[in-house]
């Protein structure tokens, strides 16, 4: 989980029907690098023998 300074849904509004990934990607890259990370989540566990 990722929490960013800012959000910006216009990124969604400049994808178009036949952008390929890797285009639809960079215009989501491009619109995401404006803002800074401030915040990671990580969830961590084990796994148990099998506890009936």
């Amino acid at each position: 989980d990722t929490e960013f300074t800012g959000l910006d849904l216009g990124a969604l509004n400049n994808l178009k029907l036949f952008d390929n990934l890797e285009k639809q990607y960079q215009k989501m890259k491009a619109r995401a690098s404006s803002f800074i990370i401030c915040q990671i989540g990580l969830s961590i566990f084990t796994k148990e023998k099998d506890k009936n």
